[in-house]
């Protein structure tokens, strides 16, 4: 049984948790150790060992002191299982070493582990001992951390083999508004290493929006060079995320804090070694929209903002992923811009998302099959929520559970699933407790206490793009009174993941720590949803600095916080209605304003945007917008003409009584739409609409004021 590796947990230097060995032993073993701690740490199981050990020619007294090392201490750890294999290690020629554990395995019956562990070599020319150890790290790194994901957001512990889940994404060469062209994910390699007219395609930025799959996709790309699977040709992949950089004058300062006992291979000499040899080297950087740091101002300085802008490393092939809104800051400067060639992510296809879904279920063919029918009979999910992975994700966790099918039937909005996802963190933190004084209840009112408590730290992060906090900025929080406390259950609950980090060189040389306590939440979107809570709560108790916020931070910038506006207004009643109200007047997008009405999805909360869109004279509805959100948001507009008006009731055969009798909503919807008081001039383009709008735009036309409209219906 693989253990599961915990990607949340920076793990300590190895020295002081590896136990010593004999100077033979790791004379012998050197340059083998990082393979060896990988699949130690990869062996839990007491009886996966015993198999490993015995297929190694291990004697049973060696397996059974292995095992008894593990337990000592009373908690369980991979030590006796690291002694077993050096000690195996150093009895056999080096040559030989990995090919044996690689058939010891496959006959222990672990191969996953020999999948994912012991990567394949490629052909390389001559490395230095130096270039040699620093891809190792790099490649063992990678197995670590990226081997096992997540699969469930309600338990951190839940973990599955990358490759087994993996289903590849929708991948569109080129900006929003050009001529797109697929690429597969198995042309990417092609596509960075060719030459074109103008030299090689040294810049790539991936949009997509969030929960698309864009930092797994780039996970994918640094598991499988590691393993041997792609890339083999480049001799060092340096994968980093942008939430976790503090900037550098060295490129390599910020690799080799990964590797804080490696003194011997230095920042320095690897920024050398790329400026060198640019062409052998690829470079990921994952989130560029969570950066800390501003690239729009250049600095020779710091060396993610001059990779960034091509100022640095110009001919190494760098990848960087964002959200739509991060990616401002490149196209933003035209000389930076030019230098970039854009992939937008696009999720899944249906396709894609019905395999998804049975790697998910596989030894639960029924589930997998119910779940795929539900989303293929409900639009909104079936184009709204299925196609992103971690929404997909999420509604896979959820069908496991008999109880939660009916509520996941009814989901309609993505703040309705986050809100069930957060409902769902809460009682499975209090469900430990229901035998305990307090019991329940108790517990779920300090659950939602200190998520409440940790929003205005949500929040604040989200102005300042800051989505890692460390324990004294958690103290400078108002909110947050008794810290240790507050992030205990945040942690227990799920919100919030604790982690340690090595200490930055000035820390350690002033202060003397070596690792900092820091917190984060598992996903962006899960910060957004904590922060809405907080600024909900705000609407109740300082009215006037909700207010602010709003009309000063939220709006200005409400492309970036898009998903907190969808969070805050779905709590409806008068905190959606004031939002909506604010929208309105300050924003003048008729579609995002529509997207926040649906999310809102409270009839009442919503009148500001209808009585929006009866001053309208022209309206465009793209196929961007859901046709549900735009239903949702006319139909009581079009319930109440046919209710005023007897001849589109005669027309369309209802009586009176409308409400006892209302047609779809497609065709209410359709009639409020062309009897919009002002509208003169309407542009519909949308992959599909139903037979019902068309009824309901026929019994409206007679009084329709719209004189020029056209509907571009692309059906697939």
């Amino acid at each position: 049984m693989a253990e599961r590796l915990k990607t949340e947990e920076v793990t300590e230097p190895p020295s002081d948790n590896t136990p010593s060995t004999s100077g033979q032993t790791s004379r012998q073993t050197h340059g083998f150790d990082d393979v060896i701690i990988t699949v130690a740490k990869a062996v839990s199981d007491d009886g996966d060992i015993r198999r490993l050990g015995l297929e190694l020619g291990v004697q049973i007294a060696d397996i059974n002191r292995a095992l008894e090392t593990n337990w000592a201490g009373g908690k369980k750890t991979s030590d006796g299982n690291v002694i077993l294999l050096q000690n195996w290690a150093a009895n056999v020629t080096p040559s030989e070493q990995l090919p044996i554990l690689r058939a010891a395995l496959q006959a222990a019956g672990l191969k996953e582990i020999e999948e994912t562990c012991l990567r394949r070599k490629g052909e390389h020319g001559e490395m230095t001992d130096e270039v040699q150890r620093l891809r190792e790290k790099l490649q063992a790194r990678y197995i670590e951390e990226f081997s096992q994901v997540k699969v469930s957001p309600m338990d951190p512990k839940s973990r599955t083999w990358l490759h087994h889940i993996f289903v590849s994404l929708i991948l569109m060469l080129g900006c929003k508004g050009d001529q797109k062209k697929e690429i597969r994910y198995e042309d990417l390699f092609s596509f960075i290493k060719k030459k074109t007219d103008k030299g090689f395609i040294t810049r790539l930025a991936f949009l997509g929006e969030a929960g698309v799959g864009k930092s797994t996709l780039f996970a994918k790309i640094a598991l499988d060079w590691a393993m041997g699977k792609c890339l083999q040709d480049i001799t060092l992949l340096f994968h980093e995320s942008f939430r976790d950089i503090e900037d550098s004058p060295f490129f390599g300062d910020i690799v080799m804090n990964h590797f804080p006992i490696d003194t011997e291979i230095t920042g320095e000499w690897i920024d050398k070694y790329i400026t060198e040899n640019q062409r052998k080297v690829l470079v990921l950087l994952d989130g560029l929209d969570e950066a800390k740091m501003d690239i729009k101002c250049p600095n020779r300085k710091l060396a993610i903002v001059s990779i960034a802008r091509r100022e640095r490393f110009i001919d190494t092939s760098v990848l960087i992923s964002s959200r739509p809104f991060g990616a401002d800051q490149i196209k933003s400067i035209p000389k930076i811009h030019e230098k970039y060639s854009y992939i937008l992510v696009e999720g899944f296809t249906k396709e894609n998302t019905n395999e998804y879904i049975k790697q998910f279920f596989k030894n639960d063919k029924a589930s997998a099959s119910s779940l795929i029918h539900f989303i293929n009979t409900n639009s909104v999910v079936s184009e709204f929520m299925a196609p992103f992975p971690i929404f997909c994700c999420m509604l896979c966790n959820m069908w496991t559970v008999e109880s939660k099918r009916k509520t996941t039937e009814k989901l309609q909005t993505i703040s309705q699933l986050m809100k069930e996802i957060d409902f769902a963190l809460r009682e499975q933190y209090s469900s430990r407790y229901t035998d305990s004084e307090g019991g329940y209840q108790c517990h779920m009112e300090k659950a939602v206490e200190a998520i409440t408590k940790v929003g205005r730290v949500a929040f604040e992060g989200l102005l300042k793009n800051q989505l890692i906090f460390t324990k004294e900025e958690m103290e400078a929080c108002d909110e947050v009174d008794d810290v240790d406390a507050v992030m205990a259950v945040a942690c227990q609950v799920g919100i919030l993941m604790g982690k340690k980090r090595l200490a930055s060189k000035e820390i350690r040389q002033i202060e003397g720590k070596q690792f900092i306590q820091e917190f984060c939440f598992p996903h962006k979107l899960l910060q957004e949803h904590t922060a809405s809570l907080y600024l909900a709560s705000l609407y109740n108790h300082n009215r006037s600095e909700f207010n602010r916020i709003l009309t000063h931070k939220l709006l200005n910038d409400y492309k970036e916080f898009r998903y907190v506006l969808y969070f805050t207004v779905a709590h409806g009643g008068e905190v959606g209605k004031s939002v909506l109200e604010a929208l309105c007047e300050k924003v003048h997008n008729m579609e995002f304003i529509i997207d926040c009405a649906f999310e809102c999805h409270d009839s009442e909360a919503i009148e500001p945007v209808r009585n929006l869109l009866k001053t309208e004279t022209h309206l465009t509805l793209p196929p961007s917008l859901s046709n549900a959100a735009f239903l949702f948001t006319l139909e009581p507009i079009g319930k109440e003409v046919v209710r005023r008006r007897s001849s589109i009731r005669d027309t369309l055969g209802v009586s009176e009584s409308f409400e006892a009798n209302a047609p779809s909503s497609d065709v209410a919807a359709a009639v409020g739409l062309f009897t919009l008081q002002n509208l003169r001039g309407l542009h519909i383009k949308t992959e599909r609409l139903d037979d019902k709008f068309y009824t309901g735009m026929s019994a409206a036309a007679p009084q329709s004021m719209v004189s020029d409209y056209y509907i571009n219906v692309d059906e697939f």
